[in-house]
């Protein structure tokens, strides 16, 4: 039997580890892989003194810092799920979350993205732009979006702010 991949786009904040629980609740372990996935920024080359190359940060240094950090980070989550009985694991890219997450969906036969998102509306949503939204636009698969309440917002404000889209 062939178990439905789910990837969990992680920005690196416990906001977006927020729609986990969900995901456990909803799916049943056995028939699900689940994949956190961080976009993290292109790495440059960094010149601690220029022109020294025995002090110089290359990109492929920083990328494997960077994989090896988040996978750290996201170890508690990995033992979580694996105890659950998922088949869990970390991805790690680097660019533009946008593309790299549709990129991630079409590389890997995703079956379904899951991620949290602040909801927001209006100016707020204009000033901060939303990586759920533009994935939730263009993604060829489906898409899970959890709002977490857990912010001071109530379940009755965001319907009456939903409303009025």
């Amino acid at each position: 039997m062939t178990r439905k991949k789910v990837v969990v786009p992680i920005d690196g904040s416990e906001f977006s580890l927020e729609v986990l629980p969900t995901i456990t609740q909803m799916f049943e372990p056995e028939q699900t892989e689940l994949i956190l996935l961080h976009v993290a920024p292109e790495p440059q080359v960094i010149e601690l003194e220029p022109g020294d190359p025995e002090m110089t940060v290359y990109v492929d240094q920083q990328e494997a810092g960077q994989r090896s950090n988040f996978d750290d980070d996201m170890l508690p989550q990995l033992r979580r799920l694996q105890k659950a009985g998922f088949a869990a694991s970390t991805a790690m890219r680097f660019g533009e979350p946008t593309e790299e997450i549709e990129q991630f969906i079409s590389d890997n036969g995703i079956d379904l993205v899951a991620m949290s998102t602040h909801g927001r509306t209006g100016l707020a949503r204009m000033m901060f732009g939303s990586v759920a939204e533009h994935v939730l636009h263009h993604s060829k698969v489906p898409i899970m979006l959890y709002r977490s309440f857990a912010n001071g917002a109530s379940a009755e404000k965001a319907s009456a702010q939903e409303a009025t889209l």
